[in-house]
């Protein structure tokens, strides 16, 4: 902004006042120096209104400079419904639709896991029985066992009668 006056054109005593009106900050200057900032912290974990503004709220422009003007109010309350801004739609249907995709996720996050369990379980119960002893299994080769030893008992019985049957008749 410039002012020039010609020589001779204020005297003592006049006054004059002018409001200026600034258009925003486009190049993120006055963020990055920390002038005039609405807002303090740098990611969502801990951004918030600033201390500032907070405190004293006729900080924040309600209007484009003129007295009673609201312009600024109402610009902000219709950005509730404007569709501009992301993906031609507005701000509480895009927040509805990313709870909605949080939610479904979440429910097939849920699903995964319950399947995963399912599959997990299943895998245990046949290593188990590739790899675990089988109780019935034990009780037959028990059963088998022990009728070969019962037959094994007789043989060496009946051959141990015939030895002394032979070793009688020869004697």
């Amino acid at each position: 902004m410039s002012l020039s006056l010609s020589s001779g054109s204020i005297t003592t005593g006049d006054t004059f006042s002018l409001n200026v009106i600034n258009d925003s900050d486009t190049t993120n200057l006055l963020a990055a120096l920390g002038i005039n900032t609405f807002f303090s912290g740098s990611d969502a974990s801990n951004i918030a209104v600033s201390t500032d503004v907070s405190n004293d709220v006729s900080l924040i422009a309600a209007s484009t400079g003129e007295v009673g003007n609201n312009t600024n109010a109402l610009r902000l309350a219709a950005l509730q419904d404007d569709t501009s801004a992301i993906n031609n739609t507005t701000f509480a249907d895009y927040l509805h639709q990313i709870a909605s995709s949080l939610g479904e996720e979440a429910s097939n996050a849920y699903k995964s896991e319950e399947s995963y369990d399912v599959i997990e379980t299943s895998l245990e119960n046949r290593r188990d029985e590739i790899s675990g002893v089988s109780v019935d299994e034990e009780l037959v080769n028990l059963v088998r066992y022990q009728q070969a030893y019962q037959a094994s008992a007789k043989y060496i019985s009946i051959v141990n009668g015939l030895m002394d049957r032979l070793l009688s008749t020869l004697g």
